[in-house]
């Protein structure tokens, strides 16, 4: 609980370029990592995005979903 409370602490004290950066950052690798792992249900970078879009919104609206265990697992990780 600790961790969490410093993590969050930190979080406020950053200024909100560097916070936006780093999301942006954070979104785009997990954007190429989930369509390396997941080529054939994707299909396109454009659609790895969407879903990792629609994941960390906890929209989740189900018309893509990881099929293989290392897709599940990364997205479990990611969010």
């Amino acid at each position: 609980m600790h961790f969490f409370k410093k993590l969050g602490l930190n979080l406020i004290r950053m200024r909100n370029m560097t916070l936006f950066l780093a999301t942006l950052v954070f979104v785009v690798i997990c954007t190429f990592v989930m369509y390396a792992l997941e080529p054939e249900n994707l299909q396109s970078l454009f659609n790895s995005f969407y879903f990792v879009l629609t994941t960390f919104a906890t929209v989740g609206y189900g018309d893509f979903s990881p099929v293989t265990m290392a897709g599940k697992v990364f997205t479990i990780l990611c969010t």
